[in-house]
């Protein structure tokens, strides 16, 4: 189960890498569009004083136009990965969840089972029961076992816990930076 989770966590972080890519890619092409648009700009307030260069004025415009179109399409591209980023990791934080509480349900049938052992015989009383000393190295090596097992639970507890309150927290910053991508793509057209 562990190897399991292991691997989802390495291909979510890969296909989180590819997409965080394209994300680069397409912030990039906004800036040359950006910069497109700015040159643009400076050629058409030198032309303004000259009435006879119209044309030249409409085909800087319409390439203002195409340039900004751009930027508006690479927002909402941008919008879309990072829609797909929190779909994936809301389910992520669904999974974590219930693997959360399928460990802390173990984790209390451990502790339960713990306690009714403990009732009814000491760990001490457990161990000098034993007949020979095989036997008696056989439940020292019993009782190890479980307490590492109790151990290594608790910690995996923590960690999906962590990792859930980290997920919801990057789920939250991404949510701020899509509305923030839809202001502006909203404002700019």
């Amino acid at each position: 189960m562990i190897r399991v989770f292991i691997l989802s966590l390495f291909i979510m972080l890969g296909a989180n890498c590819l997409q965080a890519q394209s994300i680069t890619q397409l912030k990039k092409s906004m800036i040359k569009a950006q910069r497109d648009i700015d040159s643009g700009n400076k050629l058409l307030k030198i032309n303004k004083s000259k009435t006879s260069n119209t044309v030249e004025q409409i085909i800087l415009t319409n390439r203002n136009i195409a340039n900004r179109e751009k930027i508006v399409s690479s927002v909402r591209q941008q919008i879309s990965i990072i829609r797909t980023n929190i779909s994936n990791l809301n389910k992520d934080v669904e999974q974590l969840s219930a693997k959360l509480k399928e460990e802390t349900k173990l984790y209390k049938e451990i502790i339960n089972a713990a306690y009714k052992q403990h009732l009814k015989s000491t760990n001490l009383t457990f161990l000098f029961s034993s007949q020979s000393l095989q036997e008696l190295h056989l439940k020292m090596y019993y009782l190890n076992k479980y307490t590492e097992k109790k151990k290594e639970l608790a910690e995996s507890i923590k960690k999906s816990s962590s990792e859930i309150v980290e997920t919801i927290g990057n789920l939250s910053s991404e949510k701020a930076e899509l509305e923030l991508a839809n202001k502006k793509a909203a404002s700019e057209v």
